[in-house]
């Protein structure tokens, strides 16, 4: 872990996993690696976790990726599955060709942002 990491774990709960095909975890069918089903498996991992932590409505989350990660990140907004605990999405670096084809995602989650927060 990097020290933003240790930094951001003392005000709030961080995750990361290993996407598919990256990294040391395995799946069930490693030959699908579209970003359809990277976006599925983001949903589930989230979804999973904020269950087991018994936090699942109370959950403000902001999704973030690195390169191709960016790319999912847009994607798992756009798809709204993770509404209305999703309140923001970081995307560092995305890879030009991935943020080209993401572009209309984006627009879709500016569009449905809230102007303002309560709290």
């Amino acid at each position: 872990e990097d020290n933003a990491s240790l930094e951001l774990q003392q005000k709030m709960l961080v995750m990361s996993y290993d996407a598919r095909g990256h990294g040391g975890t395995r799946c069930a069918d490693d030959s699908d690696l579209s970003a359809a089903q990277m976006v599925r498996d983001c949903e589930r991992v989230v979804k999973a976790t904020l269950e087991k932590l018994q936090i699942g409505e109370k959950a403000r989350l902001l999704v973030a990726g690195h390169s191709m990660g960016g790319a999912i990140a847009i994607k798992v907004a756009a798809s709204r599955a993770l509404a209305p605990q999703l309140h923001g999405v970081a995307v560092i670096d995305v890879v030009e060709g991935t943020a080209m084809s993401s572009l209309p995602y984006m627009q879709t989650f500016l569009d449905s942002r809230p102007q303002s927060f309560n709290d």
